[in-house]
């Protein structure tokens, strides 16, 4: 939660973020997508750090999402661990991890790979700082230390993985992403998640909710498995009908320049 604390510091209001962050479109090569994180560390911009890093980890998430074996993990692992350092506020070790990172030939194989984050203004809202680090504290003392943490990718791994910082937790990241890339059941080994979640309490978090559908979906993978779990969101835009979170930090629709 470091970077996040940071980020609180410097915006002071909503209109402060949208002015500084303008859109999270991105759509550029993996290669300069480096070149962007790589500057952003040198540079110690902790905005830029928070917009252009965990677009590395969407890269590693979606090549996880294809393929579902151990090396896919172990790279959207090694590729995380670079967001996680520079999140830590560790920027030398986060550049090192880069650029070792930047050397693996999933990576330079790659290069001309095009990078692409849609625009979403209900994402951008939730991403505040100050709304990260407010749910953080609303749940902090409800997350057990050997909780297993699930966020939704894309839209909750930069939250997911400030929470998962600050509360200590075991991580996994999941794609289930209904709207953006039609995903109609979560991308995660079958045998991986049940070697993960044995024994765990489990959160599943996603950065905002509209229906409901998209953890009413991962909840009926959970009871395909044989587990139950919590549910938390920074925000809904509407009154989710197939599943309401357990724990929501902002129940009221999110307007921007007149639009959801």
């Amino acid at each position: 939660m470091k970077l996040i604390k940071e980020l609180c510091r410097h915006f002071n209001d909503l209109e402060d973020w949208y002015s500084a962050v303008g859109s999270i479109y991105y759509s550029k090569t993996l290669n300069d997508l480096l070149q962007d994180c790589r500057r952003s560390l040198v540079n110690k911009d902790g905005l830029d750090i928070f917009l252009f890093l965990p677009r590395l980890e969407r890269f590693a998430i979606d090549y996880y999402s294809n393929y579902k074996s151990d090396d896919s993990r172990s790279f959207e692992e090694r590729t995380r661990h670079v967001v996680e350092k520079a999140f830590n506020l560790e920027y030398f070790k986060s550049l090192e991890l880069l650029d070792d990172l930047s050397a693996h030939p999933l990576i330079k194989n790659n290069l001309n790979a095009i990078v692409c984050e849609p625009a979403d203004n209900v994402t951008l809202t939730y991403l505040y700082p100050k709304y990260i680090n407010d749910f953080y504290k609303k749940i902090k003392h409800f997350i057990e230390k050997d909780a297993l943490l699930i966020s939704l990718a894309h839209g909750a791994t930069r939250a997911g993985i400030a929470l998962e910082l600050g509360l200590k937790t075991l991580y996994l990241p999941i794609r289930l992403s209904m709207h953006k890339k039609k995903d109609d059941w979560p991308h995660i080994n079958k045998d991986e998640f049940l070697n993960k979640a044995s024994g765990k309490r489990l959160f599943v978090f996603d950065e905002d909710c509209a229906t409901g559908i998209t953890l009413y979906t991962f909840k009926k993978f959970l009871n395909s498995v044989g587990f139950d779990a919590k549910y938390g969101v920074i925000g809904t835009v509407s009154k989710p009908k197939y599943l309401k979170p357990d724990y929501c930090l902002i129940e009221i629709p999110v307007m921007i320049d007149g639009n959801l």
